[in-house]
């Protein structure tokens, strides 16, 4: 079956979490994970896909990108691929019914780490782009009292079974094996 391109549909806009571009390295850095992350960077950068920086993923991405990162924030800026969305009040009390729902001070800590990935998925179109396996895993864990979290989309693009570019190529949908609420169904 041929594949769709994502020419061909909307382009999708993406919270790419820090730890992504700060693995992505320089040209320089040989490691498996930060090849990956230079390759998901670049592909968002040539498919028409856009990148969502608020006021603190904004700063986060300062903090943590490599020369790599810097460069191709650039040139997603100059060919106007950032969309920089205030989260709003509604998005607030999503966040604080997802707090409310972990008991355990090491999973709160990640979540609070990560809330601001959270805030700006909300407020566009629920795909978060993480290497965050803890947090993902702390979310899959309270979307059947959260339902606002059930649909988001989340994607580690140096897991090889998540295919990250190719996903990326088709355009970027909100497969259900990628979302949140996912639950896979017993086989049998």
């Amino acid at each position: 079956m041929p594949r769709s391109s994502s020419r061909a549909s909307a382009p999708k806009r993406l919270v790419i979490d820090s730890d992504v571009v700060q693995a992505a390295g320089g040209a320089e850095a040989q490691t498996e994970t930060a090849r990956l992350c230079r390759q998901f960077l670049q592909a968002v950068l040539e498919i028409c896909h856009q990148v969502v920086l608020t006021a603190t993923l904004g700063a986060e991405w300062k903090r943590h990108s490599s020369s790599f990162a810097r460069k191709r924030r650039v040139r997603m800026d100059a060919r106007k691929k950032v969309l920089r969305p205030q989260p709003d009040d509604e998005v607030g009390v999503v966040v604080q019914k997802v707090l409310s729902q972990v008991e355990d001070s090491n999973a709160q800590e990640a979540l609070r780490k990560d809330v601001h990935l959270i805030e700006a998925a909300l407020v566009t179109d629920r795909i978060v782009i993480s290497r965050d396996e803890t947090t993902r895993s702390v979310l899959r864990g309270v979307v059947s009292h959260v339902a606002e979290l059930r649909k988001l989309v989340w994607v580690n693009p140096i897991r090889a079974d998540e295919g990250a570019i190719d996903w990326l190529r088709d355009g970027a949908p909100a497969d259900a094996h990628r979302q949140l609420g996912y639950v896979p169904r017993p086989e049998g």
